[in-house]
C-alpha cells in the first residue's frame, strides 16, 4: 500500500497522508479517535491527496466519502504474507524509525503484538470485510481492486498515460 500511495503520490504531484503516522504516537501509543480525526481532516483538507492505509471503523463515514477514487491493494495471503515478513524482518534489524520515533524491533515477532501474528487472525476476515464493502459501495468514488504487482504496474502506467 505505502509503495503505491507513494508512487501515486509523487506522478499526480500530491500530498500524501501515512495514516499509520498519524495514527501511531510515540511508544506505539495509539491517538485517541477524536485526535485522529481530526489529524486526518487537517491531512485531507486540502483538495488533492492520497492517503496510504484505511482505518475504516474510526475515519471511514468521515473521509471516505471525500475521496474520488479508492484502490484495494488485493494480493494473495503468499504475497502478503512474505512481504510482510521481509519488511519487518528488514526494519527491524535496520532499527529504521518509522514515525514518531517508532522502531520495529525483532523481539516483537515473538509477541501478541506481532504485526506477523495480526496478520495471519485478520487477513481473511479482513479480505472478506472489504470484499463487501466494494459489493455494496454506496460512494461516488472510483473503485479499483488490484490483485498483484502486475496490475499495480499496469495502474500506474495508465496514471502516467493519462498526465
Amino acid at each position: 500500500k505505502t509503495t503505491l500511495a507513494k508512487e501515486l503520490s509523487a506522478r499526480l504531484g500530491i500530498p500524501h497522508v501515512e495514516l499509520d503516522g498519524l495514527y501511531h504516537q510515540a511508544n506505539w501509543q495509539p491517538a485517541n479517535d477524536e485526535d485522529f480525526l481530526a489529524s486526518v481532516k487537517a491531512a485531507t483538507s486540502g483538495d488533492s491527496w492520497v492517503i496510504c492505509g484505511n482505518y475504516y471503523s474510526k475515519i471511514g463515514q468521515e473521509i471516505w466519502p471525500q475521496a474520488d477514487t479508492i484502490i484495494w491493494c488485493n494480493y494473495s495471503f503468499g504475497r502478503v504474507f512474505w512481504q510482510l515478513l521481509r519488511r519487518t524482518l528488514t526494519r527491524g534489524a535496520r532499527r529504521a524509525e518509522l514515525w514518531n520515533g517508532n522502531r520495529e524491533r525483532l523481539s516483537a515477532l515473538f509477541t501478541k503484538d506481532s504485526i506477523i501474528l495480526w496478520m495471519l487472525k485478520t487477513w481473511k476476515k479482513q479480505t472478506i470485510r472489504y470484499e463487501e464493502m466494494f459489493h455494496r459501495s454506496t460512494l461516488s468514488a472510483t473503485l479499483i481492486r488490484l490483485k498483484n504487482p502486475k496490475e499495480r504496474r499496469e495502474f500506474l502506467k495508465s496514471v502516467n498515460d493519462k498526465n
